[in-house]
This record gives structure tokens, sequence and C-alpha cells, in this order.
């Protein structure tokens, strides 16, 4: 097995075995104990690659299969190795979608929730220590941040939406800006950068007096200070009190790699592949990642990715659609690839570096670079063929890396 998929799937089985349990663990303890119990005798049972329990649990999504279990398992390694079974029910790079994982639903946009707005002086005695959160008083307004899109590419242009609130009306309130400035990142001294444009007059982008506050920044060079995690900082008085905010994002000035915007499909061993083209600038390390929706019902379905090395030029990237997740859902027909997004990881480091950097952050120098560029190139909705559900396999996954991964936890 892979160093990166053992990895992976290491951390999937001790984050699954650790969250599921802490969630579950306040149920009755004489009925946790006989659930472990009747887990354990099925897990012993002589049996071939399928699970004992998917005859009667044959309806159920994978996630919500782990969550069966761990309603059933102490972190035993008959529960390590039944959720183990659970993860490679479908490739690594291809998994269920589900509308519950706002993060992979919404991959693109910038989504904040209101959050308590508090003046720098009180921000400054929380640093310090000198106060404590829970001796904070309810805030009489909130701030929140939103946009479409939390990261810029080339040249695109960066767009934030900044509200205040009244906490306990949620109503809209007037606020003064008295500056707005965009910081580089951290590596190089969060600098001074071109300023942003900013209004409420409905002047494009703005689009309404509405006491949405709609900012505006393009990056005026290609240099390193506009490459990296930028900060977005706003000063702004509610009343008589000033306040401080702000709201990081992405800024890719040169993009590594591009998306043409041509795509292939086809079918092969009962599973959909979409193959999206690129214009490779600048060979290394890719991660490129998208989403695909049932056409007539918008229903999410897959989440797949290719992670891996490309070199200079034309190159073509294989999206992989598992089969078994089209009879899972019940659903044929057209289908449509969104959300379509990469990135180049500019300081590659093997699973045993990342173990040392976690102890040691100054072992990651990202001074002259940054973590990673973003590929540019925005592509539309593509939508698929017309497909029959039974041009889909429906087995499970099997490779071997699963293969490695289950002789690696073994039943006792």
């Amino acid at each position: 097995m892979p160093h990166k998929n053992r990895w992976a799937a290491l951390l999937f089985v001790l984050t699954a075995v650790a969250l599921f349990w802490l969630l579950y663990n306040e149920q009755r303890e004489e009925e946790v104990q006989r659930k472990i119990q009747q887990l354990e005798r099925e897990l012993y049972e002589k049996r071939s690659s399928a699970l004992p329990w998917e005859k009667s649990w044959a309806t159920l999504s994978n996630t919500a299969l782990l969550q069966q279990i761990a309603r059933e398992a102490a972190p035993t390694p008959q529960a390590e190795r039944a959720i183990l079974e659970l993860y490679y029910r479908y490739p690594p790079n291809s998994r269920p979608l589900e509308r519950h994982m706002q993060d992979l639903m919404e991959p693109i946009r910038l989504e904040n929730n209101p959050l308590p707005l508090y003046s720098p002086k009180i921000k400054e005695k929380l640093r310090l220590g000198q106060l404590n959160p829970q001796d904070l008083g309810p805030a009489e307004y909130e701030v929140h941040f939103w946009g479409p899109r939390h990261s810029v590419t080339g040249k695109e242009k960066f767009i934030l939406y900044l509200e205040v609130l009244e906490s306990k009306t949620k109503q809209r309130m007037p606020i003064k800006i008295e500056r707005a400035r965009v910081l580089s990142d951290v590596k190089t001294g969060q600098q001074v950068l071109n300023p942003p444009r900013f209004n409420d007059r409905g002047d494009p982008p703005d689009v309404a007096a509405d006491l949405i506050y709609t900012f505006e920044w393009q990056p005026a060079e290609t240099t390193r200070l506009y490459w990296g995690e930028l900060t977005l900082e706003v000063v702004f008085r509610v009343g008589e009190e000033t306040f401080v905010e702000s709201q990081v994002f992405l800024s890719t000035p040169r993009a590594p790699a591009e998306f043409t915007g041509r795509i292939y499909e086809y079918l092969q061993d009962g599973s959909l592949y979409l193959d999206v083209e690129l214009m490779v600038h600048q060979g290394g390390h890719y991660i490129i990642e998208a989403n695909l929706f049932h056409k007539e019902t918008d229903e999410p379905m897959h989440w797949a990715y290719f992670n891996g090395e490309l070199k200079s030029g034309i190159r073509r990237v294989s999206l992989l659609f598992f089969g078994r997740i089209f009879h899972e859902k019940g659903r044929e027909g057209v289908f449509v690839l969104k959300h379509l997004r990469g990135y180049r990881n500019n300081i590659n480091f093997s699973p045993e570096e990342l173990a040392q950097i976690a102890q040691n952050p100054t072992r990651a120098d990202t001074t002259k670079v940054p973590p990673h560029s973003a590929i540019g190139g925005v592509v539309g909705d593509y939508e698929t063929l017309s497909y029959r559900l039974s041009q889909f396999s429906d087995r499970f996954y099997e490779g071997a890396d699963k293969e490695e991964a289950l002789r690696e936890q073994p039943l006792p």
C-alpha cells in the first residue's frame, strides 16, 4: 500500500473511531456492552469480502453505516477493522458525496457564520490572558463576512461582502468604514499591498445601498508579496465605537496550470471516467478535485480527486466516479460535473516529514514560495451523456491497497 494511502487510511480510522465514540458514549452502559458483544460475534464469523450486516443494512449510505457501527462498537480492534472495511467499500479517490458535507458541497465559496463583534481592547485582553472568554458578556453586534470565492488566481478579482448585525434583532446596522487594506502573508511580514475598492452605493460589483459593503481587490503585481494567504483588514465604526475585523483569502497571481475547458467522457469497468485537460506551466505534484450531481434531482453523487505528479505541457487527468455509488443512490440519466478545482503543492513532504513538521513547524520554510498555488481557468458545469443504471457496476472496490490495509488490521 502506498505510504500516502496508508497514512490517509490510518488517520481516517483513528479520527472516525474517536469522533463517533465520543458522540455516542452517553448511551446506557449495559446497552453499549450488549451491542459491543453482538458486533464482535458477527466480526468473528467466517465470511468473504462482504460484511456480515450488508443484507440487513444494504440500503444505508456509507456515512450511515459508519454511524451505525459507532453506535454498536467501542474503539476495539474489531471496531477499527469494521470501519476500515466500510471505508474500502469505494476507492480512496472516489467517495459518496452527501448534502451535509458542507466543505465539499461548497468548496469554492467563502462562507462564514456571523460572529460576536468585540472591540480591539477586549481582543487584546483576551490575547494577553487578562480576560477569560467565559467572562465576556453578550456582544451587542455581530460581524459577517462572505463572498463568492475564497481564493483568486491570476488577475481574478477578490470580492468580499461585509455586514454588521444587531445581535438581538439580527437587523443590519449602518457602519462607517474608516480604512480598508490588504496585507501580504505572515512569511513576507504582512506588508501593505495595493488598496481594495469598496462601497455601498450600488456601484458594481455592489448591487444596492443595503448596508452590505462590497470590497473588490485585484493583485497589482505577480511577486511573492501578492502570493499566498493574504488578509483584507477593515477598520470601521458602529456608532461611536471603532472595530477592526479581517478576512483571510488565498491569492495565486501566477497560475502553475490552467484548465483548458476540455473534458473527455467514457465508461470503463463499470465506472464513469471524466478526463480533465490542463495546460501545465510548471510541473510538480498536483491535487485536482470535482463533484458530481444528478441533473434531474440535483442530488450529490460523488466527490472525486486526483493526487499525483504532472509534467509540463498539455495533460489529461482522470477523475473516477465509482459505479457502486450510482447503485446505492439509485440514480440514472444525465449527471453534472461541478466545482472543478485544484492546486499545485509547492512543498511536497513525505508522511514521515509531515510528522516531524507537526512537532517543529519551522521545518516547513515557505518564505520563497507559499505551500501551494491554485490552478487557473474557471470551468463551468459539464453535463454527461445519459446513462442507464445497468451500465454501472454494483461491485465493491477491490485493490491492492485495500488488501494490504486489511492484512495490516487483522481480526484477533
